[in-house]
This record gives C-alpha cells, sequence and structure tokens, in this order.
C-alpha cells in the first residue's frame, strides 16, 4: 500500500525522514501529529491517545494535517483507537488529504464506529 504525504496529496512511497512529534491540543480537546507516522511510533501514538480519552466519552480530536508519511500501521493505529472509545465517543480526523480517506476506504477502514472525518462533523 501507498503513504500519503498530505502537503501534496499524492500517493508515494518516498520518505522525509521527519520524526514523529505529538502535541496536546485543548481547542479542541485533542492531539496534534506531524512529520510521520509508521509501525516504529505507533505505541506512542496509542498512549497519547489513550491519555488523551475523554472520562465524559466526549469526543477526541485528531489533527493529521501535519503529517508528512503515513503506513498501514498508523491507519490501523487511528482506525483501532477510533473503534476503542468509551462512552460514545468519536475520534474525529482534521486535517485528512481526499486520497488518504481513500486508502482508508480501500483497507476497510473507512466507516468505523467512531471515526469521524472533520469535513462531516462541520456540515
Amino acid at each position: 500500500m501507498g503513504t500519503i504525504h498530505p502537503d501534496t496529496g499524492s500517493t508515494g512511497l518516498g520518505r522525509r525522514d521527519a520524526p514523529l512529534r505529538i502535541q496536546r491540543t485543548y481547542a479542541p480537546d485533542g492531539l496534534r501529529l506531524s512529520g510521520e507516522l509508521d509501525r516504529d511510533n505507533c505505541a506512542a501514538v496509542r498512549a497519547a491517545l489513550a491519555a488523551g480519552v475523554r472520562a465524559d466519552g466526549g469526543d477526541l480530536h485528531l489533527d493529521v494535517a501535519g503529517l508528512v508519511f503515513w503506513d498501514v500501521h498508523g491507519m490501523r493505529t487511528v482506525a483501532r483507537a477510533a473503534a476503542s472509545l468509551p462512552g460514545g465517543g468519536r475520534l474525529v480526523l482534521h486535517g485528512a488529504s481526499a486520497p488518504l480517506r481513500t486508502l482508508f476506504e480501500l483497507a476497510g477502514w473507512g466507516e468505523v464506529p467512531g471515526l469521524i472525518w472533520a469535513r462531516e462533523e462541520e456540515r
């Protein structure tokens, strides 16, 4: 499976060797990811998402606009996190490109319960 480079909106296999940065956000409540999301750092993303889960079951927002590389392991990590949110909470993806959404759909994760694409949410 190819990768997604949000800054170009194209698929490809190249990497930019950008380290993953995970930042907490408060308006909206969630996380901002930048750099590369791959199998080597999925555990850190899982831990950050778990730490950000709201006890009241509220939404957790994930800004992925700063990611320059995703692999299938990163996609699966996000999909599984969305599916496992407690209390009806949702994982709202912000900054995801159309090609990324297409890859999620092709992998069978486009309609995972709890996974919301920000453009849908804003309607």
